[in-house]
């Protein structure tokens, strides 16, 4: 659906309601919100930037500008691990690894993240090596009536109508305790649609689900598993 076809369904939906009416402007905006929300909800937009490149002594690197959620950080095309600060401290309060942990420069196995930030340990001792995220992003809002939600994407046209119902939902909620049912109603439809895209991103055919993990040879670093410290 275009912006033009959800806001037509729209207005049909509460076209009834006695001397309450919402201008484009109100439901676009409504719109973009139940947007936001049904990608931070479902994770059903990603994508991969490989535009960083390590320095050398540096550690931390800016997030995407339309970051969402990391789903996944190679460094120099090799995956790492996702690590919390808290366990890095506690491993360097332990003497398993350096203290501070900042002093361990050498090729990183894993990564941390801040608010907006992601940091590697070991410190890359390299310059050059290129950093690739792979995240859950932020659409675009929509703002014309060609626009069509969640940027287009092929695997989301199915489930418009979600975001018609997350709209409804809040339009009855707002109305009071009168239309009530109307908004549980729309709530339960919303709910359920968003189980559903869910199900959908998570369903993979070709995933490998019974699996044996291989410990990697230790170098100079100490490997860490994260919640589990050595």
């Amino acid at each position: 659906m275009t912006w033009q076809e959800i806001y037509s369904e729209l207005q049909k939906s509460i076209s009834f309601l006695d001397k309450i009416s919402f201008d484009e402007r109100d439901l676009l905006r409504m719109a973009n919100i139940s947007q936001r929300e049904i990608v931070d909800y479902t994770n059903c937009t990603k994508k991969t930037n490989s535009t960083a490149t390590s320095t050398a002594g540096t550690g931390e690197y800016a997030k995407p500008t339309d970051y969402v959620k990391m789903l996944r950080v190679t460094y120099n095309s090799k995956p790492i691990t996702n690590i919390s600060k808290k366990d890095l401290d506690l491993a360097s309060l332990r003497a398993d690894i350096s203290n501070p942990w900042t002093d361990d420069s050498d090729t990183p196995n894993y990564y941390y993240e801040d608010i907006s930030t992601i940091g590697f340990y070991p410190i890359p001792d390299a310059t050059g090596k290129t950093i690739s995220f792979e995240y859950v992003y932020r659409c675009a809002d929509i703002s014309a009536l060609t626009d069509v939600p969640f940027d287009g994407l092929i695997n989301m046209l199915p489930y418009h109508q979600y975001l018609i119902y997350h709209v409804l939902w809040n339009i009855y909620l707002s109305l009071g305790a009168n239309y009530l049912p109307q908004a549980q109603s729309y709530e339960r439809n919303y709910k359920e649609g968003m189980k559903l895209i869910v199900r959908s991103m998570n369903n993979n055919p070709d995933q490998l689900i019974t699996f044996s993990l291989i410990k990697p040879r230790r170098n100079n670093n100490t490997y860490i598993v994260p919640g589990v410290l050595p």
